[in-house]
């Protein structure tokens, strides 16, 4: 048995938690439920590592230390009971491995600093608070890839970031469809993937925290990018949202960090890539950006690595919920490739595997741009492996673009106004 100290703010009473072997002893659940309305937990060991947050109480075991699963339905927090000193109390297991429970409080709420997910409940999306702002918060999605995880995962982990930077790292793993959906272990559940989630779990991230989701229901692909981050009205938090299949720079963060800064303020920005498309999306020709246009805007997002500016991607998760509740609205631009693939994939019944179409509409209505680096002979902060899976067939084709391995200084430049190229890839305007 392992004991955990939880002292709340404007309450002088410790609260003493036991956690059994199998199950959380039952004083545990009324404490909880009477203190708090949102908590997370994390634990970790030499072996597996893993930690959620959500709205509602609820405990995620580990797959190889066999807690349970607990959820209870949310409840106010008290006035005097707003905030939580984080405290972290470890003792040994009586295997001899140390487990770390960290908890802190996060109302249901948003808020104008607040950053977190969105979940489906019903008609609804639910807000659930990831806790203190980050300088930078990573955001994987995964489903079935194991070692494709890994791999990206590593990348990040041998990244570049600077002293002093608060860094998080999430992983949401999907469930395979058919699924209830009744908690995070695989071993009860065969819709989670089990090599996925014990890659997640044991990885080993040295540079900040290490958040492993699994999602309730299957939401896919679509599901996945629209709810994973919901930045606050007034963050300042930098968000970095890729899929398992890619593999960053080492320079990724230095070069976001720094376009942030410069661009963010732009009313048409959308966000960042750290990646960049190989072809212009009116004929399917290359994007050739001039060598002259270091940095450069472009009509449509590039998904292998996307920072949302936080204001624009909040305004488009809200448009979208509305649009979606219409049932019937498609997001049709006229003249490019992207709506061809959409529309085929509709007849198909597959539509919401391509959802950065509704990006690309909403985007379009709103003149909102794409600030990206062009690579020239640098190479690209993030390439796409192109591993199998949804839109790569049954042939893993490998890296097609060079990773950028080597600074440059005219990676430093951050000129003041910005090209921007169109749907044909050709230069229209500038900032």
């Amino acid at each position: 048995m392992v004991a955990i100290g939880l002292l709340v703010t404007g309450a002088s009473s410790l609260l003493l938690i036991a956690v059994m072997q199998g199950s959380l002893y039952p004083p545990l659940l009324s404490a909880l439920s009477s203190s708090f309305s949102s908590f997370s937990l994390s634990f970790s060991s030499s072996s597996s590592l893993g930690s959620i947050k959500y709205s509602r109480v609820r405990v995620i075991r580990s797959t190889v230390d066999n807690y349970s699963i607990v959820e209870l339905s949310p409840l106010r927090l008290p006035q005097q009971q707003q905030q939580l000193l984080q405290q972290r109390v470890v003792e040994p297991l009586e295997d001899g491995q140390r487990w770390e429970l960290d908890a802190e409080a996060g109302g249901g709420g948003e808020g104008d600093a607040a950053n977190g997910y969105l979940s489906r409940n019903g008609s609804n999306l639910e807000f659930h608070s990831y806790g203190k702002d980050v300088d930078l918060r990573i955001i994987v999605f995964a489903f079935d890839r194991p070692t494709s995880l890994n791999i990206c995962l590593t990348a990040i982990e041998e990244a570049d970031y600077a002293a002093g930077d608060r860094v998080s790292l999430h992983v949401w793993i999907d469930r395979a469809d058919g699924s209830g959906g009744v908690g995070n272990d695989s071993t009860t559940d065969p819709s989670v993937d089990a090599e996925t989630l014990a890659v997640a779990r044991g990885f080993n991230f040295t540079h900040g925290r290490l958040f492993v989701h699994v999602q309730p229901t299957p939401v896919g692909v679509q599901g996945q990018w629209m709810h994973a981050w919901r930045p606050g009205r007034r963050t300042k938090e930098i968000a970095l949202l890729l899929e398992d299949d890619i593999t960053v720079s080492p320079f990724f963060w230095r070069w976001l960090k720094r376009a942030h800064a410069a661009y963010a303020r732009f009313d048409d920005v959308s966000g960042f890539s750290v990646s960049h498309p190989e072809m212009e999306h009116k004929n399917g020709g290359l994007l050739e950006v001039s060598v002259n246009d270091t940095i450069f805007m472009y009509r449509v997002i590039c998904t292998w690595g996307f920072s949302p500016r936080p204001d624009s991607w909040r305004a488009f998760q809200d448009w979208f919920d509305d649009v979606e509740r219409n049932g019937t609205f498609l997001p049709v631009v006229r003249g490019i490739l992207p709506t061809e693939w959409f529309l085929s994939e509709r007849n198909k019944g597959k539509e919401r595997t391509l959802w950065e179409q509704w990006h690309i509409y909403y985007t379009n209505m709103v003149k909102q741009y794409t600030v990206m680096l062009n690579p020239g002979r640098r190479g690209l902060l993030a390439v796409n492996r192109h591993e199998m899976g949804l839109h790569d067939g049954h042939v893993v084709v490998g890296a097609t673009q060079p990773l950028c391995v080597d600074w440059s200084p005219e990676m430093d430049r951050f000129p003041e106004t910005l090209p921007k190229y169109g749907y044909d890839g050709l230069r229209e305007a500038d900032l």
